[in-house]
């Protein structure tokens, strides 16, 4: 990763293998230097706990993040210039934002109608009246 610093990187540098040649054997390596991770981890006496355990899922989230803010973002870019933006046509088509614009306001016109609903109730309760 960019921010490991430069002596790190020198130490950290991914052993020598055959590069993976179908997603399959991607994983395979991926899981492999997880899973010696964690061994090596455990035989320095860390526990097998969920912190060592779960750490893993944590590095490899940020490396998805950084791989699509890095490769990823540049190339849908990249596309969108080419093709043009289908997000935008879509929202468009399907007028999207109107609809989410609607549910909002039903949604909240919804939860008010609920609270008036709710304050009466109580007002009538110390009072001690019947609403009918």
């Amino acid at each position: 990763m960019p921010y490991t610093d430069s002596e790190s990187r020198i130490v950290t540098q991914p052993f020598s293998i055959q590069a993976a040649q179908t997603p399959g054997e991607l994983g395979f390596q991926i899981n492999a230097l997880i899973l010696s991770y964690v061994q090596n981890k455990i035989s320095e006496g860390v526990p097998a706990g969920f912190t060592l355990l779960s750490t893993p899922l944590g590095v490899l989230d940020s490396i998805a993040r950084e791989y699509y803010r890095r490769v990823m973002v540049p190339f849908e870019n990249e596309k969108c210039a080419v093709n043009g933006d289908v997000y935008g046509e879509l929202l468009a088509r399907m007028e999207l934002l109107d609809i989410h614009h609607r549910d909002i306001i039903s949604s909240r016109r919804f939860h008010e109608e609920r609270l008036f609903e709710r304050e009466q109730r109580s007002r009538v309760t110390e009072q001690g009246t019947d609403p009918q």
